[in-house]
């Protein structure tokens, strides 16, 4: 996948490891250890963070700048079937928006080889309403929003 905004490109690998490239300076800029088979991945949040999908069933949030640290996981997203498991990630735009940058929305869908389509929140700051402020936290959270089942695998493009 490509940065919208800055020459990178992020890969992931079979045996792995997400790669950040600068294609403008022909380097790896750097490098993360996933574990099990990447997927597929999507960038989120205003190309803020990388959502990966991986063949265990997880799927995992990093930044994708700096040090591309691990922010997240969601364990279990699509049970493993036949070596796959996180076909196609991919996330929701704004379809009011001029242009791509600053129009994700917090969603994201995943469709797995369990034959299901899920729909995820990722809220990275949480609001609550104190006695005299409103209190504002950095969180990790996803949250299912909908899952939907078929009779048959799901994979797609981009929405």
């Amino acid at each position: 996948i490509t940065h919208e905004l800055q020459a990178l490109v992020i890969c992931g690998h079979a045996n792995g490891k997400i790669s950040s490239y600068d294609f403008k300076n022909h380097k790896l800029v750097h490098q993360v250890q996933a574990n099990t088979s990447i997927q597929s991945l999507c960038f989120l949040n205003n190309c803020l963070h990388i959502v990966a999908g991986l063949t265990d069933g997880s799927m995992k949030l990093y930044e994708s700048s700096g040090q591309m640290n691990l922010i997240s996981i969601v364990e279990n997203a699509h049970q493993p079937k036949y070596g796959e498991a996180v076909n196609s990630i991919s996330c929701l735009m704004n379809s009011e928006q001029s242009t791509r940058s600053n129009s994700n929305l917090p969603f994201f869908v995943s469709c797995g080889a369990d034959s299901t389509l899920k729909i995820f929140e990722h809220n990275l700051y949480q609001m609550k309403k104190g006695e005299n402020e409103l209190l504002v936290t950095k969180t990790d959270n996803f949250k299912l929003i909908h899952k939907y089942y078929s009779s048959h695998s799901w994979g797609f493009g981009v929405l």
